[in-house]
């Protein structure tokens, strides 16, 4: 990606101050240029004190500290900007901006150099980091604006610019539902800004996406601040040193005080007053063929030809022609050799302490990245739960009352036998006990009342006879009798869903999304991730079950949306921090390579944005040889040579070797040309 404004006219060891500045905030570095590499010495962020009206008191005392901190004097200036500073139509940085960067330019004499936009920096450094044409939505992020791009197939779609309000869903939304119907939106969310996004991040991921807009739940990520600026700086290195290069070798720019797209100290010039500067080329000499052709020649050279045939070395020559040229192929396609070497190593076995974070840079911790997916889940299993089913018994008995008062017996009075007890189904008056006509004996008053049994089951159907006692009056006094047989009770039992059937399920849901769903998750959050499992969160939503609780049944299938959020961190880095761990455990002569490194989290605990993990690493240090050189120092030798070789150049005993074909004179030694032997390492 070119950008023709950037003119540098620097040499080798120059240093830049690099500008980076957005509405209520910026950044200061430091670039050097050294043998067409740009590297940041120094950086430091920094606040406006009134807004841009005092940009330059503040990046004047923002250069001071610069220069303190690394010991020159800053001039060639390169800014970065948002894209809500240029102008779409104009492609020049807004006339408010311009202004203002002219007047610093002027006052703090500052040559400015070009500038560059944040957005083609961000989408050059993660087509370049995927290896793929870029399929993804950029957020950038500023204090009072949004930009918002969309990538497909490595195309921008769409670049739109919006003013913010308090809810940042709503002015994203403001931008995807302008988009004609139909239209799908990558499943990949990048924000960046330069500086901690944990708050919008947040907010993002939890969300919930209308599918009309994705196909399904975007992965949200956050550019760390250092590949931000990183992008900026690959951008300026590419640009810098190209423009360099052919400044130096094919033309020489006239001087100018024009500064992207502002003049210093002069009113902005139009476009048609421009004089387009002539390139210099120094041309090839061209070589003439000759007008007329060389007959005498052409003559005795078929002279020549023709005297060759006659001769009786003819034959001779065409045969030592046609072998040499069988050897060739035979050679060049037929003879090949593989050989095996087997490199001394030694394993290594440690637990390490490794700290993560969410937010900031540390060189001693590993980035922790949040990400967020949904998938709909179910699970059924066979009921637990029982509940009996079947009709109580039921009778009439006989109430009798000794007292001489009336007594009255409520419904729902219970009545009890031994272990079995009923209720009256209806209220019974009992009438007060009275004289026999002779005196001779005192007679019980009477009522009868229906009664129901309390409990299902046979059992309650009791034989005749039976004497009760009624509710908690005295049996002396009040008791009751069935003068027929009670009836009608039975019972069996059916299975249930219980509750806690459909809180198991729910529980092998949750399991099975942080476990069974991985494979596909991780894929879509990159080859070289991981995932801290242990700390993985998921949230059911849209619970439902085939059957309530307390319905008959054998079995229930309980189905949910899990959303899962996933802590994620880059698998390179964690080796890397892994390898600065243990290098000196490694052997002198040896060597740890990030590939011979594995590790498997034993714990995880998070504390906030802090992040501890317990990591027990495998590794295996190779005895540091340059085996690419093998191939060019074997070729052609003997196969009783090899041995010698490996053993004096590089302390190697242990190999194998197969040469094809399997023919005298050829299986002896080994091809001439290096392309033709294939070379394989093996750990011993």
């Amino acid at each position: 990606m070119g950008f023709p404004f950037i003119m540098p006219k620097v040499k080798s060891g120059d240093y830049y101050f690099g500008l980076f500045l957005k509405e209520k905030k910026g950044v200061g570095c430091v670039l050097y240029k050294k043998n067409n590499k740009i590297v940041l010495l120094a950086k430091e962020h920094f606040q406006y004190t009134e807004g841009w009206e005092h940009i330059t008191e503040d990046v004047d005392n923002l250069l001071s500290r610069l220069e303190s901190k690394v010991g020159c004097h800053l001039e060639k200036t390169i800014f970065f900007f948002f894209s809500h500073f240029i102008d779409e139509n104009e492609n020049v940085i807004k006339r408010p901006y311009s202004t203002k960067i002219k007047e610093l330019s002027n006052a703090l004499s500052l040559k400015a150099i070009g500038y560059i936009e944040c957005n083609d920096a961000v989408s050059s450094y993660l087509t370049k980091y995927d290896k793929f044409p870029l399929t993804t939505i950029l957020i950038e992020i500023d204090s009072n604006n949004l930009g918002i791009f969309i990538y497909k197939s490595g195309y921008k779609k769409l670049h739109k610019t919006v003013s913010r309000t308090d809810s940042i869903i709503e002015d994203i939304l403001s931008v995807f539902q302008g988009q004609q119907e139909g239209f799908l939106l990558p499943s990949r969310i990048v924000l960046y800004n330069s500086s901690n996004l944990a708050e919008e991040s947040s907010t993002i991921i939890s969300y919930r996406w209308s599918s009309d807009l994705f196909v399904q739940t975007p992965r949200v990520e956050v550019m760390k601040e250092e590949d931000v600026l990183q992008s900026l700086i690959t951008i300026f290195e590419s640009q810098i040193c190209k423009t360099e290069v052919q400044n130096d070798e094919t033309y020489h720019p006239k001087e100018s005080n024009t500064i992207m797209g502002f003049v210093i100290g002069e009113d902005i010039k139009n476009n048609s007053n421009i004089n387009n500067q002539s390139k210099v080329f120094n041309l090839s000499k061209v070589v003439n063929l000759p007008k007329k052709i060389n007959l005498s020649l052409f003559k005795n050279t078929y002279s020549s030809v023709k005297s060759l045939f006659n001769r009786s070395i003819f034959f001779p020559v065409i045969g030592i022609i046609v072998l040499l040229f069988s050897i060739f192929c035979v050679e060049f396609f037929f003879h090949k050799a593989k050989l095996t070497v087997l490199i001394p190593s030694k394993i290594l076995q440690k637990d390490v302490n490794i700290q993560g974070q969410i937010n900031g840079l540390s060189q001693d911790s590993v980035f922790i990245t949040v990400s967020s997916f949904s998938a709909k889940l179910s699970e059924s299993a066979s009921v637990t739960g029982k509940r009996d089913i079947g009709e109580k018994s039921k009778g009439e008995v006989t109430l009798y009352n000794y007292d001489d008062k009336e007594i009255i017996i409520q419904k729902g009075t219970t009545i009890k036998v031994d272990t079995f007890s009923f209720q009256t189904t209806g209220e019974g008056k009992i009438p007060g006990a009275t004289l026999a006509s002779d005196a001779s004996a005192k007679l019980p008053g009477k009522a009868k009342v229906s009664v129901l049994a309390n409990v299902l089951g046979p059992e309650n159907n009791l034989e005749k006879n039976k004497r009760f006692t009624v509710g908690d009056l005295p049996f002396s006094t009040v008791f009751a009798i069935n003068e027929l047989s009670f009836s009608g009770g039975t019972k069996s039992s059916v299975t249930t869903v219980s509750k806690k059937d459909i809180d198991d399920l729910k529980q092998i849901l949750i399991t099975k999304a942080k476990k069974t769903p991985q494979i596909n998750d991780i894929k879509q959050l990159g080859k070289n991730a991981d995932v801290l499992i242990d700390l993985t969160e998921v949230n059911l939503t849209g619970v439902i079950s085939s059957k309530e609780v307390g319905e008959e049944g054998n079995n229930v299938v309980v189905t949910a949306t899990a959303i899962t959020q996933y802590y994620n961190f880059s698998r390179e880095e964690m080796k890397k921090l892994i390898q600065s761990q243990l290098n000196e455990l490694v052997l002198t002569g040896f060597r740890l390579d990030l590939k011979n490194i594995d590790y498997q989290i034993i714990k995880s605990t998070r504390t906030k944005n802090q992040f501890k993990m317990i990591v027990s690493v495998k590794a295996k240090a190779l005895k540091n040889i340059d085996i690419k050189k093998i191939p060019n120092l074997i070729r052609g030798k003997q196969k009783d040579q090899i041995s010698t070789i490996l053993k004096s150049q590089f302390d190697l005993s242990d190999y194998s070797i197969q040469i094809l074909p399997d023919l005298p004179l050829i299986n002896t030694r080994l091809p001439f040309l290096e392309k033709n032997i294939s070379l394989i390492s093996q750990d011993l």
